[in-house]
């Protein structure tokens, strides 16, 4: 069953950003990765990472701006909220993933195990 992994973003090193958005394109059980920063000025790294891997891959990568969403204390939850919402919107999106940009040691094997549980 297809996934789509929600990456939201901010201010993290542009190597990691790209490596953790590749690790989820590049796994079989993902269709579609949406990295999610979080102003519009933010998103180069993550759209220079996508146009990569549409080359590399078939999976589809979007980077879009997070959306505002209420009236407090804006932050990473408009950002998982914005994927959230494009996620559903999706009817061939059966699991929804979440990870930060910026874990070191992500690799396949998260995917795997939010997969299998």
């Amino acid at each position: 069953m297809p996934s789509t992994v929600v990456i939201p973003f901010k201010d993290e090193d542009p190597g990691i950003l790209e490596r953790t958005i590749g690790i989820a394109a590049r796994h079989a059980s993902v269709r579609r990765v949406i990295a999610v920063g979080y102003a519009s000025d933010r998103l180069e790294p993550a759209e220079v990472a996508a146009r990569h891997l549409a080359d590399m891959t078939s999976t589809d990568v979007e980077v879009v701006a997070q959306r505002r969403v209420g009236e407090f204390r804006s932050g990473k939850g408009d950002g998982m909220l914005t994927g959230l919402e494009l996620a559903l919107a999706d009817p061939a999106t059966h699991r929804v993933h979440f990870y930060d940009a910026d874990i070191r040691t992500f690799d396949p094997s998260w995917i795997d195990r939010a997969e299998s549980a």
